[in-house]
């Protein structure tokens, strides 16, 4: 009922072992297995709060590592005041993982994560805890690629290195989009912009492996279709105009070549110096 101490004879009247040095527990007690310095070695099975572990250390409620003053831990959880290494013993974060990482109760032990990479089974918020999307970012903008670390992007924008694939796995250019592209009536500012920073912006059409050029359709389903010069521009060109059923040609200067199949496209002046150009087909003209 009293105190017992080991390498000591004051071993305190709260304790009912007191042990000054190391010691040796099971099977390793009795040989030469040393305990660490003032520490203590298990040939069995810890258990704090059970008495039947099913793991070398086993804790039936709460654990703080790391905390000198009394620490209250999440109930049945772990705070930890240091780093935290999983698969490394040089941890440089709070949490350092070597390897892959599932999160969410469908992934975890069913899901095997890509090489030292993570996979979510929920959302991931970043910068909001209440992400409404497979990946919702708030506070900033998404760098991608080698601007990643390097750019900084501004809130609701997106910056990406290398190409950008929409209905695709393998682009081509820049943007390449797999369909149709739906430009919604936003005020004023609907629409294509093109942009050179010499010379000429490209409008082109091409084949879907960017080896041939194809015509170009505008206003396939009907609909007229405004082009305006600002003068002075070259008095010669060439321009290819397809409509939905056959193609026009223009030819050099104000003159123009037709036939009975094919709609003309020709250029007529008009005042403060700008050039209107009308497309005459099977007899009905509309204004470009």
């Amino acid at each position: 009922s009293g105190t017992v101490g080991v390498g000591t004879s004051v071993a305190g009247t709260n304790a009912g072992l007191a042990v000054n040095g190391g010691l040796a527990l099971g099977s390793y007690g009795g040989t030469a297995t040393a305990a660490p310095s003032n520490g203590l070695a298990v040939s069995g099975s810890v258990g704090i709060g059970t008495t039947s572990p099913g793991s070398k250390l086993q804790v039936n409620g709460a654990a703080a590592i790391g905390y000198a003053a009394s620490t209250a831990a999440p109930s049945n959880g772990l705070t930890v005041s240091g780093s935290v290494g999983i698969g490394t013993t040089v941890p440089s974060n709070a949490l350092d993982i070597s390897g892959g990482a599932a999160i969410g109760a469908g992934y975890v032990g069913v899901t095997t994560a890509p090489s030292n990479g993570l996979v979510v089974q929920g959302n991931v918020g970043i910068g909001t805890a209440t992400p409404a999307s497979a990946l919702s970012v708030n506070g900033g903008g998404l760098a991608v690629g080698t601007y990643a670390g390097t750019t900084n992007v501004g809130i609701g924008s997106a910056v990406f290195s290398g190409y950008v694939g929409i209905g695709t796995t393998s682009p081509l250019l820049p943007l390449t989009v797999a369909g149709a592209i739906f430009s919604a009536n936003y005020g004023n500012n609907s629409g294509v912009y093109l942009t050179a920073g010499s010379g000429h912006a490209l409008l082109q059409g091409v084949n879907t492996t960017n080896t041939a050029q194809v015509d170009l359709t505008l206003q396939q389903y009907g609909g007229n279709v405004g082009i305006v010069f600002t003068f002075p521009f070259s008095p010669t060109r060439t321009a290819s105009i397809p409509t939905a059923t056959n193609a026009v040609r223009e030819t050099s200067g104000r003159r123009s070549k037709r036939n009975q199949n094919h709609a003309v496209y020709r250029r007529s002046p008009l005042p403060q110096g700008i050039f209107g150009d009308s497309l005459e087909a099977m007899g009905r003209k509309k204004a470009l």
